[in-house]
């Protein structure tokens, strides 16, 4: 290959082209854009995301899990085995909407226990959950079991109040994030039905 120069200015023939600056929020999918100016056709493309993954598409759809702003670099082979090669940024950003949470279910049994279904594209940790149960003859019963619980994305986790003893008519109230889910049941001494 030759280098065209043009008024004392290097002029590469060969060059690539991440554009970007691309931002997006935590799970949030990221059209890249690469190009290629010269060389020679086919053209081979490598994309590193900056966090050890990798893409062989020229204009992959990617999306990061994490906050961050990462080094984005696409290197262009062309059917010369000449090198191209050019750098940008992916700034991700925490997800703006709410958790994408639900209480799916409550069941009775040896104590209560609330399903809670992760419908988000990522991981949330450390969200605040209630079950509480109160009720009973004369009042008695009072369980209240609160935490924090992590959900995988497309997941569900299980909390439970345990074993616990009473008789008479119970209301059940489960928190998680923003959502509330309430049930009434029965206290059978260890045993809870919930119709």
């Amino acid at each position: 290959q030759h280098d065209a120069r043009h008024a004392g200015l290097y002029i590469p023939i060969f060059v690539a082209d991440a554009h970007g600056p691309y931002e997006a929020e935590i799970g949030e999918e990221i059209q890249f854009m690469g190009s290629v100016t010269g060389g020679q056709e086919p053209y081979t493309y490598q994309w590193d995301f900056g966090n050890g993954d990798s893409s062989d598409v020229q204009n992959p759809r990617y999306n990061y899990s994490a906050t961050g702003v990462y080094t984005v670099t696409l290197t262009v082979v062309d059917n010369e085995s000449s090198v191209a090669y050019d750098e940008t940024t992916a700034i991700i950003n925490e997800s703006s909407s709410s958790y994408n949470l639900s209480i799916a279910a409550i069941t009775g049994g040896f104590g209560v226990t609330a399903v809670i279904e992760n419908h988000g594209v990522v991981d949330v940790c450390d969200v605040e959950y209630e079950l509480c149960v109160e009720g009973g003859l004369f009042g008695l019963i009072n369980k209240v079991v609160s935490g924090t619980i992590d959900i995988k994305a497309n997941e569900s986790e299980q909390v439970a109040t345990g074993l616990f003893v009473g008789f008479g008519g119970i209301d059940i109230a489960v928190k998680v994030a923003d959502e509330e889910k309430t049930e009434k049941g029965m206290q059978i001494i260890v045993f809870t039905v919930i119709p």
